[in-house]
């Protein structure tokens, strides 16, 4: 059978040493920067906060043009879509069914009759300029363009103009 001894110097174990050892004093080392190597070394503390800054500028430039480019994009595909729009308008406004309906409908114009009609023969060059030739009917002078197998459209409601005020 194993007895242990009970220690009756307590204080030993508390972290309090016996008075006849010295305690160690603890020295507190300095260690002194020169002035030299304190000016180098603000110098270089001063020198990556700068260029930190410029980092930091030049990101933000960065992020602010991106972002302008992006809102520049959807502004530009909005004006291509509204473009494209006006484009079909354009083209359906601008076809011989809608304006023959307009000027019908909406302006309660008359089509000229079959026996209202102004036929001008104008004989074929082989000149590429294109001339106006005038042509007489019941004393009035109608003016027709050569080189063209049609008439234009202005001439088509000059000629509609006419008969309409012969008629009246």
């Amino acid at each position: 059978m194993i007895v242990a001894r009970e220690k009756t110097g307590h204080k030993e174990f508390l972290g309090q040493l016996p008075r006849h050892l010295p305690r160690k004093v603890k020295r507190r080392s300095y260690t002194y920067v020169f002035k030299g190597h304190k000016l180098k070394l603000i110098s270089l503390i001063v020198a990556c906060f700068l260029v930190g800054l410029l980092i930091t500028y030049y990101f933000s430039h960065l992020f602010t043009l991106g972002y302008q480019i992006s809102s520049l994009n959807k502004e530009l595909a909005v004006l291509r879509v509204d473009n494209n729009n006006l484009t079909e308008e354009i083209q359906r406004l601008g076809s011989l069914e809608y304006i023959e309906y307009y000027a019908i409908n909406k302006l309660h114009m008359v089509k000229p009759e079959a026996n209202n009609i102004l036929v001008v023969t104008v004989p074929e060059t082989k000149t590429n300029e294109t001339e106006v030739a005038p042509v007489e009917r019941n004393g009035l002078q109608a003016l027709a363009s050569r080189g063209s197998q049609e008439k234009s459209r202005l001439i088509q409601v000059f000629d509609e103009l006419v008969n309409r005020l012969e008629k009246s």
